[in-house]
């Protein structure tokens, strides 16, 4: 509506052709990538603060990133960041910090991997395809998750800040940040309101 404000905050991110992928799209979708995921819970159940947040990954030709993406009422914008600072955090330092999740989420990840027709194998080749990747790794990467098992999970070197942060409630955006002080990034930190 007219008083929601459209927030991104954009972290550094695997390739798709890195060795444990795998694995890293398992965290991912823990963070925000089904309906029961960590940041749905924690923003939408327990503080009501968006219908809505979703962790996804971006692939480039010039690197990878995933973006954390919701709609928020304006006086509760700031309040929703730090929540998200908050979960990515916990995130961070335990994706899975039980079995059961980590079994709820393998499964729905394998469950969403899985192509129901010819139409939709084309479609994701095409998405792989275009990053780089190709139905072997595809496959590969399907039976690397299946693989996993929740007491040998491999550590992870997941990110714990922000590069990017945007908030746009209206014509010009109400905020956008970059992170200089990380090597990911060279765009100055910049308030615009």
């Amino acid at each position: 509506g007219l008083g929601d404000v459209y927030k991104r905050q954009v972290y550094p991110w695997v390739r798709l052709r890195h060795a444990g992928y795998g694995a890293y799209a398992l965290a991912l979708q823990r963070l925000g990538g089904y309906f029961g995921a960590q940041l749905m819970r924690s923003l939408r159940e327990e503080a009501g603060l968006t219908y809505g947040v979703y962790a996804r990954a971006m692939h480039t030709q010039a690197g990878s990133f995933f973006a954390v993406s919701s709609e928020v009422a304006r006086d509760r914008a700031r309040e929703a960041m730090d929540r998200i600072a908050y979960e990515i955090k916990r995130w961070h330092s335990s994706p899975f910090p039980e079995e059961a999740v980590f079994e709820e989420v393998r499964n729905f990840l394998l469950l969403r991997m899985q192509v129901e027709s010819m139409s939709e194998w084309v479609d994701r080749m095409a998405y792989e395809l275009a990053r780089g990747s190709s139905a072997a790794q595809y496959v590969a990467r399907m039976e690397e998750v299946a693989s996993y098992r929740w007491e040998t999970l491999p550590s992870l070197d997941l990110p714990l800040l922000a590069q990017v942060q945007v908030a746009v409630g209206g014509e010009e955006p109400i905020f956008a940040e970059g992170a200089p002080q990380s090597s990911y990034s060279t765009i100055p930190g910049q308030q615009l309101r």
